[in-house]
Parts: C-alpha cells; structure tokens; sequence
C-alpha cells in the first residue's frame, strides 16, 4: 500500500476528532476558475468514494472547511451557503453515510502559492490526504472563458469595465504562477490533471486513478456539472466534451480577450513557461499578437 494510501488512517482519526464522524478518507482539489474543475471531482467523487461522500466546495485557505465552504453537498444533495450557515453545519453532516469519503476544493488559493505559512487546511495533517490534485487547462481556452464569465458576472457585483478588467488580469497572473509552479515541479504529493488531457483520454483517466492509487469505477466524463454555472459561453451545464472545443476562438477579436492576451505575450517569464507547457497555445498567442 503506498503511502497516500496508509495516511488515510491519520486522515480518518483527524477528521472524526475535528469534525465528529470517521471518514473513508480524505482529498483536496485546486483550481483556478474555468479550469473544468467541477467535471474532474465529481469524477474523483464516482471513483473514491462509492460509498458516500462529503464535499466541501469553494473553501477558505486556511480556515474551517465546512464553515468557509461556499457549498456542502452530501451524497449528491446540494446545501447552499444560506441553508448551510441558518442551520449549522452539525445537522447537515448527520445526514451523511456512515463512513463517507471527503472531499474539499479550493478556487484560486493553493499551498505552494503565496501568501505561504500555517496550515492551509486547519487542523488536517498535509501528509495525510489519499490525494492533492492540482488542475490546470490550456492557456486560451481558460483566458477566453474565463473573460467571458467575469464580463457577465462583473456587473452584477457592481464591477464597472476597468474593475472588470484589473479582475481578470490578476486570475491571468495567478494562471502565471500555477505554469511557474508545475514547471519548476509541485510537491511530490500534487497530482497534476491537464484537463485537456484528462477529457481527451479515457487512458489518460485511468493512469490519473493510478497514480492516486483509485480504482477505475467509473472512467467516464459524467453526465452533467453541478457547479460553477455551466459553459461559460452557452450557461447551460453539461458534460465535459471529450474534444474541448476552441472557444478561444470565438474571441479572438474581443477587445479584452486581445487585450489580455497582448499582456501575456508581451510578457517572456510567461510565455517561457507557456511554451513549455502548452506550446501550440504559446505559438497562437505569439501569432494573436502580431495580428
């Protein structure tokens, strides 16, 4: 049994101390937002835990998982942040198997970027999670959805165009950070998802449970995301594609997709790192640029 693996009874002991019940194991997800997020761990969820689950979504860096949790679902059901904090979380989690797995994501916030120091999950030894997943997605296709997604939801947060614009270029500069990290290689514990692989490839799924030390339960892409609003470009939540389709291209003559692109190939730390990485993204950008 490797060593993921026999941390789950430290795991185990650690949450029922802290959270009042034995789990069958524990995992967290990191993402930025666009990154296919949602369809990779409702596929971890199918795999690790066919017995029951607590999800923990969207939580604080270091702060209380289910209290920071912008949602809790359990077994499929869906708790919103509203009901969540009216009622208590203890209630909630009585409703849980009896020896579900748990699973916690954070959006944005991850251990080997700053700001650094304390533990990122409260009261969870970092070696004793069954798996950490870093989840990363080719450049433009993240930049075009992600532009999308910001321009639609900045004014209902009463963001006005340059506010709008500051919020996409510092997500842009956090993508920045993630290629850096993966280049100059994560922790040995990070499991890095390419998404684009991962939805390619039922085979690239398979090595992925693998290296988690996962059974292959269900290999599938899932039928529908329960989370994050869909497609940014349709609204509408579905499953994901196994070919992703070239949303970039769509907004290649956007003024903020080009603007925000401009700034990254203007940049050579960032398309050093992109050229490693996503090469064929970093010779569109190079092209996007000069057009």
């Amino acid at each position: 049994m490797s060593e993921k693996n026999r941390g789950g009874a430290v795991t185990t002991q650690a949450i029922e101390r802290r959270w009042g019940y034995p789990s069958a194991g524990f995992g967290r997800v990191f993402g930025l937002p666009r990154s296919g997020n949602h369809a990779i761990i409702s596929w971890l969820l199918r795999n690790a835990a066919p017995d029951g689950y607590v999800f923990a979504n969207n939580c604080a860096a270091q702060k209380d998982v289910f209290e920071s949790a912008y949602q809790l679902e359990i077994d499929g059901k869906i708790f919103w942040s509203k009901e969540k904090k009216e009622r208590g979380v203890a209630p909630l989690l009585a409703r849980r198997a009896p020896h579900p797995f748990t699973l916690v994501s954070y959006e944005g916030a991850m251990p080997f970027l700053p700001p650094k120091g304390g533990l990122f999950t409260p009261d969870i030894d970092p070696d004793a999670y069954a798996f950490d997943v870093v989840i990363l997605r080719s450049f433009l296709n993240w930049l075009a959805s992600l532009v999308t997604l910001y321009e639609k939801e900045g004014p209902k947060r009463g963001r006005e165009p340059l506010e709008v614009a500051q919020w996409i270029l510092t997500t842009v500069i956090r993508y920045k950070q993630v290629m850096r990290s993966v280049n100059e290689g994560l922790p040995a514990r990070f499991t890095l998802i390419r998404y684009d692989d991962w939805a390619a490839s039922e085979e690239e799924r398979a090595r992925l449970l693998a290296a988690m030390d996962l059974p292959v339960l269900d290999n599938g892409l899932g039928d529908t995301a329960r989370y994050g609003g869909g497609s940014s470009f349709t609204g509408t939540a579905s499953a994901a594609p196994e070919t992703p389709p070239p949303r970039w291209l769509a907004l290649r003559d956007h003024p903020s997709f080009r603007a925000h692109a401009g700034f990254c190939a203007a940049d050579p730390a960032f398309m050093a790192d992109l050229r490693h990485l996503y090469p064929e993204d970093a010779e569109r950008l190079d092209a996007l640029a000069a057009g």
